[in-house]
């Protein structure tokens, strides 16, 4: 399946390794006759692509293992996670959010779980002024005060 991406680039699928991302998976059974019509996301650039991919090739031939939850630690090879996908999420946090947002979108349970359950594991233990510099996201201070006074999940928070 031929695909194009942000900036126009065009990425080609193998079709059994589009199996993996249920959009995809509908996009090759409602293409199979049009050759000539290829799909836009523009909310995704040819690296991040090229990332998804990568992923979706290896567990087509290499089953995901489990991941246990809760998690017990924020080592994920004690969560179950395999050493290539430990090796794999080794990305900066821009990129990890972009793959979980991916995974997200083209509906990729099993990237969307092992990059969630990074994300879990990068957050645990931090205050949220730490989560927001962390992860750049936009907030002001007001925002924050506000957030640590209605999110105590903690007794004695």
């Amino acid at each position: 399946i031929k695909i194009r991406v942000k900036n126009g680039d065009i990425m080609i699928i193998d079709k059994k390794v589009a199996e993996k991302s249920k959009l995809l998976n509908e996009l090759v059974k409602e293409l199979a006759d049009e050759e000539d019509d290829i799909p836009v996301f523009e909310f995704i650039d040819r690296d991040t692509m090229n990332l998804v991919i990568t992923f979706m090739e290896y567990h087509s031939k290499n089953p995901m293992t489990e991941i246990k939850k809760p998690m017990k630690s924020n080592d994920l090879n004690e969560c179950g996670v395999s050493k290539w996908d430990v090796e794999f999420l080794d990305v900066d946090d821009k990129i990890l959010i972009q793959l979980a947002t991916a995974s997200d979108m083209f509906d990729i349970v099993e990237l969307f779980e092992l990059t969630s359950i990074k994300i879990a594991s990068k957050m645990h233990g931090k205050q949220l002024n730490e989560l927001v510099n962390e992860f750049s996201l936009k907030v002001d201070d007001k925002d924050i005060t506000k957030l640590n006074k209605t999110n105590c999940w903690y007794e004695g928070d």
